[in-house]
């Protein structure tokens, strides 16, 4: 409990805008449906716990195993790792995130990674992350140009919500 109040506290005093809107030239945030462009699914893990593999611990261990399973099944073993938030026309996993509030991590709490998902490549890799994330926690958001409501308002999760630093994104992406 110690560590996460301190990670939590950490990430919202940070004063980084990391992981907030690529840029999307037009995206008029308080527009009821602006268009999804793409997706990012995150995996949280907590970087000292030992996974249990029954559930609980959510540590590095298994969330690399599942990385690995992940880049496997999708072939993605000689793709080379994304280097923006946008602009793949493939699926692409990003570097491991191992500082929270920094880079991509902007919005996050605790070390994470991800994968950029093409529109043509949802259907396929969203059902398996959350049949096979086992203990681990999954956010799954849009790509629109409106940080705020992409993870806040548009995302789902599997398995537990994870609290987000969304100061990251201001207060000119929201809806009202």
């Amino acid at each position: 409990r110690e560590t996460m109040r301190f990670i939590i506290i950490l990430a919202l005093c940070s004063a980084v805008i990391g992981h907030s809107d690529f840029d999307v030239a037009g995206v008029d945030c308080a527009e009821a449906q602006p268009s999804f462009l793409s997706y990012h699914i995150h995996i949280m893990f907590w970087p000292t716990a030992r996974s249990s593999g029954n559930g609980g611990a959510q540590g590095w261990d298994g969330a690399e195993r599942l990385r690995l399973k992940f880049i496997e099944r999708f072939e993605l073993g000689a793709v080379p790792n994304c280097t923006s938030l946008s602009g793949h026309g493939h699926l692409c996993p990003f570097p491991v995130d191992w500082k929270p509030g920094f880079g991509f991590a902007g919005p996050f709490i605790a070390p994470e990674y991800a994968f950029f998902v093409p529109l043509n490549r949802f259907a396929d890799t969203v059902p398996w992350i959350m049949q096979n994330r086992g203990e681990y926690d999954v956010l799954v958001h849009p790509n629109s140009g409106c940080g705020f409501n992409d993870h806040v308002h548009w995302s789902t999760w599997g398995g537990n919500k994870w609290p987000l630093n969304t100061f990251v994104f201001g207060p000119h992406n929201s809806t009202k």
